[in-house]
């Protein structure tokens, strides 16, 4: 019996309709339902306090203006508007401290309180030309005075292709808000210092063994992504300088435009021979291109082409699979684990796009993603780097064997030389010899005829014999003497 009311409760409990904000107040929730939009307004709390106003639309954020429409009519990018929402505590629950945590907005904001301006960023206006764009996450917190808390929130747009916000504004107690404020700080410099590192030790491998191409292209690969983590999330750029909204833009979409192409190059050069040159290129140049067109131009243009940029460093990066699956296939050492940790990336960036275009609603975890990525990539390079330490020891010390055999060799054949130059008798210098017997004195003033003194000398051996001209001296009749006559 006990079973069966289990069952019946627990599938009416399916079947129920949930919530979403339903929630325990003493945990952290988002503030993601029944937003009231007043488009072309820019309300203030006191607006409210007399009569109840009639909205355009009642809808979740984040959204984007862009993609609504209004009596028949599209909304565009430039304009602004006035959010308002209303939670209602339990009785329990007033007088406690709750908090906010604020993303940034396209591209300026002011957010109230139960009527007390707590956040803002940049300057909320009507006006253009009065009107100043900033991006800066927010943490704040207040006390419930009541059980009804309003907020209300102002957001204008003149300088992005999109107009509203990304991310979900998270509501709780106050030191949890505070807490988790605190965590993603601390992953974002963990992030920070940990991808910096490993930049900057393959580019000090990179200068001591230049022919390494993949180190240094893993250590601009990781140089950009560490300064992604300063311009994006927490922002922490701002720790260091004030950069202005524009600037901040840029440096943000650089980093967009550079990572695919230092990924593909990377790969490739880790993984030489496998991937087209021709593709690999072409990814470098549309990254460059899209650099360039960054730096050129204001962010209300550059910003309309991110979709297409996004587009093409999905399918560059997935041109990366491709080829590291060639190398799986031909059991290259080490390319089933780059191409699992590859999938990391890869799938982190599927879904920020996802999230930035509003498609989703996460958190942008690209650079954990690429984590998880460094550290695997930089186990596989320094197993290759060992590897090559290793035949380069083994071949010095084979060197040195060949090297000490040769010398071995050379101190053999010197003796041997030095034996065979030791029973070699040479004649050298000058050597007194008379002008008429043509006897040779010695060293001992003795008078040597030539045979003797060359023999004694030398290892020359004599064997006597006579001249032609010798024969016509001596032996004037005889035959031989009178032939070489006639020859003559």
């Amino acid at each position: 019996m006990v079973k069966q009311i289990t069952l019946i409760v627990f599938a009416l409990g399916c079947l129920l309709p949930v919530n979403s904000e339903a929630r325990d107040f003493e945990k952290t929730g988002y503030l993601d339902q029944g937003w009231e939009l007043y488009w072309g307004r820019l309300l203030d709390p006191s607006d409210f306090e007399h009569e109840a106003l009639p909205f355009d639309l009642k809808l979740a954020f984040p959204f984007f203006w862009n993609d609504l429409e209004i009596g028949g009519r599209k909304l565009p990018s430039s304009g602004f508007l006035t959010l308002r929402k209303t939670i209602v505590l339990p009785k329990s629950f007033t007088g406690k401290r709750f908090g906010l945590r604020i993303p940034e907005m396209f591209s300026a904001y002011k957010l109230f309180v139960n009527g007390t301006p707590m956040a803002a960023n940049g300057i909320v206006s009507d006006n253009p030309e009065r009107y100043q764009p900033h991006w800066q996450p927010r943490t704040i917190s207040f006390t419930a005075h009541e059980q009804k808390i309003e907020v209300l929130l102002q957001i204008a747009n003149f300088s992005y292709a999109l107009g509203g916000g990304w991310r979900k504004i998270e509501f709780g107690p106050a030191d949890k808000i505070l807490y988790k404020t605190r965590v993603a700080i601390f992953l974002d410099v963990f992030l920070f210092a940990s991808v910096l590192t490993m930049g900057l030790y393959h580019a000090g491998l990179y200068v001591k063994r230049r022919k390494s191409k993949s180190s240094l292209f893993f250590a601009l690969f990781c140089m950009v992504v560490a300064l992604r983590t300063l311009v994006s999330g927490e922002i922490l750029i701002y720790n260091f300088f004030h950069p202005s909204w524009e600037i901040l833009l840029k440096l943000n979409f650089l980093t967009v435009a550079f990572i695919p192409p230092l990924f593909i190059s990377f790969q490739d050069h880790f993984f030489e021979g496998y991937a087209d040159r021709r593709i690999v290129k072409g990814v470098s140049v549309l990254g460059l291109f899209f650099a360039l067109f960054i730096i050129l131009f204001p962010a209300s243009i550059h910003s309309r082409f991110l979709d297409v940029f996004h587009f093409a460093g999905l399918a560059g990066c997935s041109y990366i699979f491709w080829f590291i699956s060639k190398a799986v296939k031909e059991n290259q050492e080490g390319a089933l684990i780059s191409l699992i940790a590859s999938l990391a990336p890869f799938l982190a960036g599927f879904n920020d796009i996802l999230t930035v275009n509003n498609y989703i609603n996460t958190e942008q975890v690209l650079p954990y993603g690429l984590i998880v990525y460094f550290i695997a990539q930089s186990i596989l390079m320094a197993q290759k780097f060992s590897l090559a330490l290793t035949r380069e020891e083994v071949l010095s010390k084979e060197l040195e064997e060949l090297n000490a055999k040769l010398e071995d060799k050379v101190e053999e054949r010197t003796r041997e030389l030095k034996a065979a130059m030791s029973e070699i008798k040479q004649l050298s210098g000058m050597l007194p010899i008379c002008s008429h017997c043509k006897k040779i004195r010695d060293d001992k003033g003795y008078w040597n005829h030539v045979e003797e003194y060359v023999s004694q000398h030398s290892e020359a051996v004599f064997s006597h014999g006579i001249c032609p001209s010798c024969i016509q001296k001596i032996y004037p009749d005889s035959r031989l003497s009178k032939k070489l006559n006639q020859e003559k």
